[in-house]
Formats: C-alpha cells, sequence, structure tokens
C-alpha cells in the first residue's frame, strides 16, 4: 500500500466528521479561532513519536491544531515528518484518530530512522 493512501484515508475521515448536510444554514458558520484553552488536553504532545494504526509509520509531531464545524464536531490534526526509511512523502497533516503512540523498542519504533541514534526522542535516559 502506498503511503499516499494514508494520508487520502485520514483526509476522507476528516472530511466526513465535518461534513454538514448541504443545504443546511450551520455550513456557513465556522468557529473564527481554532485556539484551544490551554487547559486541554491533547491525544499526542509536540516532539512526540507516533504511527500510524494499520501499517508502519514512525513519525515525530511537529504541530497541532484544533478544527471544528458549528454542530460541535470537533478534530485534532498533528502535523508530522516521518521517519520511515523509505518514504517520499515526508510531512503530513494527520488526522489524530489515525494516529498511535510509538512505544520504544517496539516493531514500529524499530522501522524508523532515528531508532537507536541520539536523536530518538524516545530512547531510555542512559
Amino acid at each position: 500500500m502506498p503511503h499516499t493512501s494514508i494520508t487520502r484515508r485520514a483526509a476522507l475521515a476528516g472530511l466526513a466528521t465535518l461534513a454538514v448536510p448541504m443545504g443546511s444554514s450551520s455550513a456557513a458558520v465556522l468557529p473564527t479561532t481554532t485556539a484551544a484553552p490551554a487547559e486541554t488536553q491533547w491525544q499526542f504532545e509536540t516532539g512526540q513519536c507516533v504511527s500510524h494504526e494499520d501499517q508502519s509509520m514512525p513519525s515525530l509531531v511537529l504541530s497541532r491544531f484544533r478544527a471544528g464545524n458549528a454542530k460541535g464536531n470537533e478534530l485534532e490534526l498533528y502535523g508530522v515528518r516521518s521517519f520511515a526509511a523509505n518514504d517520499p512523502h515526508r510531512d503530513r497533516l494527520m488526522v489524530g484518530n489515525v494516529l498511535v503512540d510509538g512505544v520504544h523498542g517496539s516493531g514500529l519504533c524499530k522501522d524508523c530512522l532515528l531508532f537507536n541514534t541520539g536523536m530518538c526522542p524516545n530512547a531510555p535516559d542512559a
């Protein structure tokens, strides 16, 4: 499965969550700000290692933000950089629902270019 299908699947999942029926007057009313209160919990932290739930895509969270619509649907979006050995599309915008935590030493983590280097953010302290 090519890496572009992950991005397409994540984008379609996000669109389905934010979908508003055609002809609805609420379609034009979107929040003017995406800033979240400081006390709001995030699924993933900036600098955390993550992967895709369906296949190995070792990545690092670089940015995060929330999006929503007038119906109150809210979505966490993460800007990630892939560190897979062979990945033509390094930077992606991913929906948080399809990401999983990268556990140090797992099979997903061993596919990462940063594994067992000094730059690995999940490496145990010496």
